[in-house]
């Protein structure tokens, strides 16, 4: 059997969950906020 390594498989787990925090930004707030908002939010 393989192991998957549970490093990889965490950074794929970040990328994923940033992505989809990153569409919701911008779909939500990216066309109501000036950039120096959003800028300060991060």
């Amino acid at each position: 059997a393989e192991y998957v390594n549970p490093d990889a498989l965490w950074d794929r787990l970040n990328d994923a969950v940033n992505t989809i925090i990153r569409r919701d930004e911008t779909t939500e707030t990216g066309d109501l906020l000036p950039p120096c908002v959003e800028d300060g939010n991060h």
